[in-house]
């Protein structure tokens, strides 16, 4: 996985909603529906690679994330 430093912008994206993919390495023969995927990535152009993701089967969104501040304005 890539490191940020303190400085370096990122887009933290959480989408939910119905039909959305499953996450892998569930050890259930039968995984329960994903309910939001939430996932990292660099800001900039120059580095196109995925920092981080979560999949989670409860809740509607993930905690915390209308407390991130926006800084694209």
């Amino acid at each position: 996985m890539a490191t940020l430093s303190r400085e370096e912008l990122v887009w933290i994206v959480a989408v939910s909603g119905p039909d959305l993919p499953q996450g892998r390495g569930s050890p259930a023969a039968t995984p329960p529906p994903t309910a939001w995927i939430e996932y990292l990535t660099p800001a900039t152009n120059d580095r196109s690679e995925g920092m981080g993701q979560a999949f989670a089967s409860t809740g509607t969104w993930p905690a915390g994330f209308d407390a991130l501040p926006d800084r694209c304005h």
